[in-house]
């Protein structure tokens, strides 16, 4: 690049270039208004030093003077850039740099303009100054259109980050958050992420913010730990999509591009410590129970319309607000659909309502050793085998098998009052009915079903129907499953388990019986023979799993209930 001055030699002069005098003044009132902010101070002070190194130049004065200019056009831009704004991140290193482009042009200046062997000044005057000052011309053009571009990217980003929102979502600060109690930590590969309430300024109701202990790191995957959160909440929290029952997506806090904390509109209490502590008699719990099971079911479904999928891992993924009100989602409980196993994902949410019904219910668990399968509970699993096994030849097998040992055998009873869900929407109840029996049959795929299915979720219809008793007999909901690697309530864990459930009205409610059978490993392979149709033992026991082969009613002398 060529200057746009005559490189000439001048003899010393008091005229001053009115451009440098009115650089000069600019660079001396910019370095008084930045005292505050180091790095850009002592830009500015190195520009005025290199323009008063011009001013006061005898030799090469224009060409010294065109440097200086550019000197002073890029502290003058700098100013500019950081006025009203903190000096921080990708900026910083950015005026760094020009830090150095400054001194590289001020030790020139100064060199030129130091007392020298006339014949050297000559010689590089004529050889060394044009290349010189060319070449520091064309670098100090190249930082300004550099430095702009890059301000101009950092500025936006700057901006973005100090907005209220993003269009949708709100853009937060670390001011704008209280933290409150922890409410749950898990490990991850990129640290302990955190969970706790927080109140956020201008809003009323209690929230969860999730946040990683001991800060973000930075890098290319600095954002990881909160990513799949992020692309999830944000898509079921659309004013279209978003459900009263699922976590919402509030806002998120910035710094530098990356995000640092999650704030999300939830309850902030666990489900079980709302069922255990609250002023809840023992009547009132259970309803509460059933009212929170049919809307995080009913959510549940929900998600699953949008391809999503509620697995949760613990009971402490479900959250309660102050009213009881149910809420998933919060806790990075919720995955792709095609990430996630069906089977597996019906195993935990029963799970977890299971561990939540019996804290509404306690079942009463009697424990036998080494007991007959047609002795125990005074024959009534008996009575409810033998009352189908004429429809069921393979049902009679199985039970043949079974009672031809002593075995390991856990009865739980459970009673439960009538639930009045009078108050809740017809469309929630048949949602969550309906994605209750999908999971129940993903979980217990039937081999054969003998009988009409019945509804796991109880009606809301507290009259006992008086049709059912007949001849001093009653007909009872019966069903008969094989379950694998589980542990019960009696803390015993099974590896392969043979479980039959009864359920019936009573006028007050319902009582449910459940009998887990223990099966040894040559029982359990007779077994699968059975279901399965196959003649290989080790075959057969490679086939056990999670299964139902009977789901349908049964009847049972009253005598025995």
């Amino acid at each position: 690049m060529s200057t746009s001055r005559a490189l000439i030699t001048t003899k010393k002069s008091s005229w001053k270039d009115p451009a440098l005098t009115g650089a000069l003044l600019a660079l001396k009132i910019a370095k008084e208004a930045t005292g505050d902010v180091p790095i850009v101070k002592q830009i500015v002070g190195v520009a005025l030093s290199i323009v008063e190194i011009a001013e006061k130049a005898e030799k090469n004065r224009d060409a010294l003077c065109m440097l200086a200019e550019k000197a002073a056009t890029l502290a003058q831009r700098v100013k500019q850039v950081v006025t009203d704004r903190p000096v921080n991140g990708q900026l910083v290193a950015i005026l760094e740099h020009l830090t150095l482009v400054l001194d590289k042009v001020e030790a020139f200046m100064l060199k030129e303009t130091v007392k020298s062997n006339a014949v050297t000044k000559i010689y590089r005057g004529l050889f060394v100054l044009q290349h010189k000052v060319d070449e520091l011309a064309n670098e100090m053009q190249t930082e300004i259109e550099g430095f702009m571009m890059a301000a101009l990217v950092d500025t936006r980003l700057y901006l973005a980050e100090n907005a209220q929102h993003d269009g949708q979502f709100a853009l937060l600060r670390d001011y704008q958050v209280r933290k409150l109690g922890v409410i749950l930590e898990r490990e991850t590969e990129h640290g302990t992420v955190a969970y706790a309430k927080a109140r956020v300024d201008g809003v009323s109701e209690l929230m969860v913010v999730k946040y990683l202990k001991g800060g973000v790191q930075t890098g290319l995957t600095s954002d990881a730990w909160s990513a799949s959160t992020e692309d999830i909440m944000t898509q079921v929290s659309t004013l279209e999509l978003s459900h009263p029952n699922v976590a919402q997506f509030y806002g998120r806090g910035r710094r530098d591009g990356t995000t640092r904390f999650l704030v999300l509109r939830t309850g902030a209490y666990h489900a079980e410590h709302y069922l255990s502590q609250s002023c809840l008699n023992d009547t009132e719990r259970f309803p509460e129970y059933y009212r929170m099971r049919i809307y995080v079911l009913a959510a549940s479904a929900h998600l699953e319309g949008m391809g999503i999928a509620w697995f949760p891992r613990s009971l402490s993924q479900i959250l309660v607000d102050d009213h009881g009100q149910p809420y998933i989602g919060a806790l990075d409980d919720l995955v792709s659909s095609e990430r996630c196993s069906r089977p597996d994902q019906a195993a935990w949410v029963f799970w977890c309502l299971s561990q939540l019904r019996r804290l509404a219910a306690p079942a009463h668990v009697h424990c036998k050793e080494a007991a007959s399968p047609e002795s125990c509970d005074n024959g009534l699993l008996k009575a409810c085998m033998e009352s189908n096994i004429s429809y069921s030849p393979i049902l009679h097998q199985v039970w043949a098998r079974i009672c031809a040992e002593e075995l390991y055998i856990e009865i739980a009873t459970q009673e439960e009052p009538f639930a009045d869900f009078s108050q809740l929407s017809p469309v929630t109840i048949s949602e969550a009915k309906r994605h209750n029996n999908d999971l129940f049959s993903s979980q217990y795929p039937p081999i054969q079903q003998q009988l009409n299915s019945v509804a796991t979720i109880p009606q809301d219809n507290n009259e006992l129907n008086d049709g059912r008793i007949e001849e001093e007999s009653l007909e009872v909901q019966f069903e008969c499953q094989l379950v694998f690697d589980s542990e019960f309530l009696g803390g015993y864990h099974i590896l392969h388990g043979f479980r039959s459930m009864l359920a019936y009205c009573t006028e007050t409610g319902y009582i449910y019986k459940s009998y887990i059978i223990d099966l040894p490993k040559e029982v359990a392979a007779d077994m699968c023979m059975i279901l399965h149709d196959v003649d290989d033992p080790e075959e057969a026991l490679d086939l056990f799993s999670y299964c139902e082969f009977f789901h349908g009613v049964a009847r049972v002398p009253l005598a025995l209930m």
